[in-house]
């Protein structure tokens, strides 16, 4: 691969945010665990709003009063690409737990590495090399390895549903690579918005108590809004399917949470399909140390920036 357009540091800033970020997604295992007497899509529902309250929060301590300007300024793709996605994908995968298993939805919803390069190859010629491919192929392996699923459990719909949400998060990760230029922070603040207007709209009884509402709105700042800072931030320098891949480790790292706090016991299968995905990250990075990553053509954009 080219060496234009590559810089090191910035390529260890980028891992540092993304490995960051998954850190803080993967607690919510351990939140779902501890959340007294709320459904999914309560949960749902409150963390969306309570993540772009986040958000906005963040939002106003760097821009303050040229908050809302930042918003304005979002090119319209950006925005909706951005915020359609995540709306989208956050919540087909509560409805996808509704109509298939816990862990054929585990399963499908992360082959994000799959769709990844496939999109950035089309929507913004980044190229993905056959080590980065074997990678990918190694850490999905590691995911079917952890769940072990049998795919003939729930609906069809319900597995079909969950490979639209696999699309989606890759889809936005390559839309923050697409508008890497472009803070998207503003974006996925009003994705979290639709989410909670959608549930709020079509499912409604969003009533619980308030230690519950306290439990899903530090869910909604620590798990999500933190994390999504992070992220959005590593997409200006690490390629989309890269991105995914360190998002997979999300599957290690949340029955690590539960054991060490609820004690709850991992299987071997989590064990040696945990290693499997960590081998197929490490080989990912050590591919892109070895090799610059290629130049993405460059992106004029109207107004803004990131």
């Amino acid at each position: 691969m080219s060496s234009s357009g590559f810089n090191r540091r910035d390529y260890a800033k980028g891992v540092a945010a993304v490995l960051a970020a998954t850190l803080f997604w993967s607690l919510s295992g351990l939140f779902i665990r501890v959340i007294p007497n709320a459904d999914v899509w309560q949960i749902t529902a409150g963390r969306a709003i309570t993540m772009s309250l986040g958000l906005l929060l963040f939002l106003l301590a760097i821009y303050g009063r040229n908050t809302v300007a930042r918003f304005r300024a979002i090119d319209r793709w950006a925005l909706l690409g951005s915020a359609g996605f995540f709306a989208v994908g956050s919540t087909l995968y509560i409805v996808s737990l509704t109509l298939a298993g816990t862990a054929n939805v585990a399963c499908l919803s992360n082959l994000t590495p799959i769709f990844a390069p496939l999109l950035a190859r089309i929507v913004i010629g980044e190229r993905t090399g056959p080590a980065t491919w074997f990678a990918a192929a190694l850490a999905i392996a590691g995911v079917f390895v952890v769940f072990g699923t049998d795919f003939t459990q729930g609906s069809a719909l319900g597995n079909a549903l969950s490979l639209v949400v696999a699309f989606c998060f890759a889809a936005q990760t390559v839309w923050l690579r697409r508008y890497r230029d472009v803070d998207l922070v503003p974006a996925v603040c009003f994705g979290g918005i639709v989410v909670f207007l959608a549930v709020a709209i079509f499912h409604g009884g969003l009533a619980m108590p308030l230690e519950t509402m306290a439990w899903i709105a530090l869910m909604g700042f620590v798990q999500l809004a933190f994390p999504l800072v992070l992220y959005t931030r590593a997409a200006r320098w690490v390629p989309a399917v890269q991105l995914t891949l360190f998002a997979l480790l999300d599957v290690i790292l949340n029955p690590f949470w539960t054991w060490l706090v609820v004690d709850e016991h991992p299987s071997l299968n989590a064990v040696f399909g945990g290693m499997l995905i960590l081998t197929g990250v490490l080989i990912s990075v050590i591919a892109v140390r070895r090799n610059a990553l290629p130049a993405t053509p460059a992106i004029v954009q109207p107004v803004g920036e990131r």
